[in-house]
């Protein structure tokens, strides 16, 4: 299987466009809107904020022009793990005014993308279990006692799963193990290096192999993380560029 070619894995999720999305004192944060109306949107997102919190977002619906900047309030949310392009979240657009109105039920006629079953039913819980996406990258971790290369088949905001094949694993991979993980960040180029953990061991009849948790992932790598899972789903890079 390609290393590097999100299609090859998934189908495109359907998207209206792309949001620059703000909430209170965090910097500006690129998502994919998969739903659009007039009152409001819903957008794919592996770590949904807090039900009630405030986002401003400017839109650019895809082949039209941005949408003048909207205040919304997240009413609903959701983090599958089962299926991970059904993670993401709701908002109720406020105060909008004539002309932005008028601007925004023409692109919601545009682009006919209709709102996911994301937001209310979902309204009064917050899951935060870890999604997964399954892919195929080529991954190098540094062990206490050696160096193991294996083929990602699944990675989340949580973890990833490592698929090391027939060679046998070093002594050193046992539950609670820390290491580095090295592996490409597809579509923007270089590399990630995170530090990790080994969470479980491949039972008898899966592949052979190990489960990992991140440990302290930094900010800006968490950012970069979503987004390779996002354009693994959608088979589209998050980037700035591409607006």
């Amino acid at each position: 299987m390609s290393t590097g070619n999100p299609d090859a894995v998934h189908a495109r999720v359907r998207v209206a466009g792309r949001a620059l999305c703000a909430l209170p004192d965090e910097k500006p944060t690129l998502l994919f809107v998969t739903g659009l109306a007039a009152g409001g949107a819903t957008l794919l997102s592996m770590r949904p904020p807090a039900l009630g919190s405030l986002v401003s977002m400017v839109i650019h619906p895809i082949g039209l022009p941005a949408l003048p900047s909207l205040e919304g309030r997240v009413i609903g949310l959701r983090v599958d793990p089962e299926h991970a392009e059904r993670s993401g979240f709701e908002v109720v657009f406020l105060h909008v005014d004539e002309d932005a109105l008028s601007r925004l039920q023409a692109v919601v006629a545009a682009t006919r993308v209709a709102m996911p079953a994301v937001g209310r039913a979902d309204a009064g819980t917050e899951h935060r279990e870890d999604p997964r996406v399954s892919l195929d990258l080529h991954a190098v971790i540094a062990l206490p006692d050696g160096q193991v290369t294996g083929r990602l088949s699944n990675i989340g905001m949580g973890g990833a799963f490592l698929v090391t094949g027939d060679r046998p694993l070093p002594d050193s991979v046992r539950p609670g193990t820390s290491f580095k993980l090295e592996f490409p960040d597809v579509g923007r180029g270089g590399t990630f290096l995170l530090k990790a953990k080994v969470a479980r061991v491949a039972e008898p009849g899966e592949p052979r192999g190990f489960g990992i948790r991140w440990v302290h992932v930094h900010r800006t790598e968490e950012r970069k993380l979503e987004a390779l899972i996002v354009q693994f789903l959608v088979g589209a890079p998050l980037a700035p560029e591409s607006l």
